[in-house]
């Protein structure tokens, strides 16, 4: 329930959406969230190990994500969103907003 708390005050804070917000909703990884609004950084650094990233542990780390605590997949959004809105890579934000207008398609 913690997690739903942090989620709802998120939510109200937040007062623009953000790119991944606005296309795919409050948070990424909803397939991961166990009815809570969060998930275990185990489940996270799973799926994206999955996927081929190596160091998912450091990457949720950098992003400021104890690993010894719940996600809350708004904060993840909002973290992964403002990474590529600073990063200053064109390429990554080529393909994101390339994600985003398919996603925005097939809705």
């Amino acid at each position: 329930m913690q997690c739903q708390a942090v989620l709802e005050e998120r939510l109200v804070r937040s007062t623009s959406p953000s790119l991944l917000t606005a296309t795919v909703g409050q948070r990424v990884l909803s397939r991961l969230d166990d009815g809570s609004g969060c998930t275990s950084p185990e489940r996270v650094i799973t799926l994206w190990t999955e996927e081929g990233i190596r160091n998912s542990q450091e990457i949720l780390q950098t992003l400021d994500f104890p690993l010894e605590e719940r996600v809350s997949l708004a904060d993840l959004t909002l973290a992964l969103d403002n990474e590529m809105l600073v990063s200053g890579n064109g390429i990554h934000q080529a393909a994101l907003l390339s994600y985003k207008n398919e996603i925005q398609h097939l809705q």
